[in-house]
């Protein structure tokens, strides 16, 4: 099998929602739950029956030390930032609380949960695994560490690492969900999509991720080319105009300008294979909030006269820009905007490929002029985007975007008290930001596997692979 954190992490654990292969969010720890008229507190009625791999029952309790783990400062784990609306979170986020007041274990297996205010966003985050806990004796108190192997609830559980080789799980006989067919996974620790593919190639993996600098290989063999099988992600790979280093880029304009001038659709079907979605808006599809609009359009003429107007005609006086990126795709992907960006309108485009340690640094030091990556959600929600690349008051905001406009709408959806109310306002910000060029959308990500025939029941959600658990093998090769 293929070798992925989000994939093990699926297979290992549990938690109280999840997003099935269709993205939408089912219970999975939790039999029913309900929420109060004031849109702040959730009770949660777990299932009675379903137990750790260690063989002991799940309990309300379970959850609630697991959560107050994730926001022990000391630990620093992801998941703080998932649950940090309960109420009491944040205290224990500062180090000021060591329990979590808004949390109350009603019985064995009841879980009353306050929030501080209304959070629409609140299950979706909790379909994350980032959210989903673990026994409390299997960890080590306070610390980001296990006593011994690893311990979930999922349909597998831990067998062995080997490190830089593989990882071993095995069917969990006290899995309260649907069986398993197959007995043993091995993940392999693979160094490069070029090694998995040769992996593939001698028989060595039954499934294999294709990388853009693969596909067009594989598409072309007439074997590898029947076992192909892409699934859309909630991934915006995208263009980021520093305003805090180019003066120019304060324009609209001339981002707008900048916009029109690249025919995403070339760069994305033909340099990069189809291995990318043309985008067209920054919401991803299949994202609530996403407009199906190309708001946008590729138009070389329009963008001449955008750029003559922001007082830099035929590109006169623009300055030379500094393209960073940080992966063999994005360095393809750069250099043809750049080729566009110079024959459609005469700006110069100089792309620097960087390690991806020095990328992120430089991100956060506002050291780059330009700048191309993606950004990938785990939960369905417009916000992942709009707040957390745009937003002024973000700490990923490495554009520098500020609109007053923008943020208003961005704090009555946040503020919103239902999905529903939310909804217009994340399309409203969505279309707004799009045709203000706060960023240059280039495509959607795509997840691409090689599946032998042998292998039913793989699937993708906009996520990623949605675990193992309704996968069959076959002995004999359909």
């Amino acid at each position: 099998m293929l070798m992925q954190d989000s994939v093990l992490a699926l297979d290992l654990h549990v938690g109280l929602f999840r997003y099935d292969a269709a993205s939408v969010l089912n219970p999975y720890l939790v039999n029913s739950w309900q929420l109060s008229n004031d849109h702040r507190t959730f009770t949660f009625v777990l299932h009675d029956d379903w137990k750790w791999h260690n063989g002991r029952i799940i309990t309300a309790y379970d959850v609630k030390k697991g959560w107050e783990r994730y926001l022990n400062p000391r630990v620093g784990a992801w998941g703080a930032t998932y649950i940090g609306t309960i109420s009491g979170a944040q205290e224990m986020i500062h180090g000021v609380a060591t329990s979590l007041r808004g949390v109350e274990v009603v019985d064995s297996h009841t879980l009353k949960v306050t929030l501080a205010h209304p959070d629409p966003l609140f299950l979706l985050r909790l379909g994350a695994p980032p959210a989903w806990t673990v026994p409390p004796e299997a960890v080590v108190d306070g610390e980001p560490a296990w006593k011994g192997d690893p311990v979930g609830a999922g349909p597998f559980q831990f067998v062995l690492w080997q490190p830089h080789s593989r990882i071993v799980l095995k069917a969990n006989p006290h899995f309260a969900g649907d069986a398993s067919s197959l007995n043993r996974l091995e993940f392999m620790i693979v160094p490069d999509l070029t090694t998995m593919l040769n992996m593939y190639r001698d028989g060595e993996l039954d499934i294999a991720q294709v990388g853009v600098h693969e596909l067009r290989e594989v598409k072309q063999d007439a074997q590898l080319s029947e076992d192909i099988h892409s699934w859309p992600t909630a991934q915006l790979q995208f263009v980021g105009l520093n305003e805090n280093r180019v003066a120019a880029f304060r324009d609209g304009r001339v981002r707008q300008a900048l916009v029109l001038a690249v025919d995403r659709r070339s760069i994305c079907e033909r340099v990069l294979d189809g291995a990318w979605t043309p985008a067209s808006e920054i919401v991803p599809e299949g994202v609530p909030g996403h407009l199906g609009e190309n708001i946008l359009a590729f138009d070389p003429a329009r963008a001449r006269k955008l750029l003559a107007d922001a007082g830099f005609p035929n590109a006169r006086g623009f300055p030379v820009i500094s393209l960073v990126v940080a992966g063999t795709t994005e360095s393809t992907a750069a250099e043809a905007m750049a080729a566009q960006l110079a024959d459609n309108l005469g700006i110069k485009m100089e792309v620097r490929r960087v390690e991806p340690g020095e990328f992120l640094a430089g991100l956060k030091q506002q050291r780059w002029d330009a700048f191309l990556t993606g950004w990938t959600a785990d939960y369905l929600s417009a916000e992942q985007w709009l707040c957390r690349l745009l937003s002024s008051n973000g700490s990923t905001n490495y554009v520098g975007y500020r609109n007053a406009r923008y943020e208003k709408i961005l704090d009555d959806a946040m503020r919103a008290p239902t999905a529903e109310e939310q909804l217009p306002l994340w399309r409203e910000a969505n279309r707004m930001a799009t045709a203000d060029a706060a960023l240059i959308p280039l495509g959607y990500g795509r997840f691409t596997y090689l599946v032998r025939p042998t292998i039913s029941g793989f699937a993708c959600n906009l996520f990623g692979p949605v675990g193992f658990e309704k996968v069959r093998k076959s002995v004999v090769r359909k």
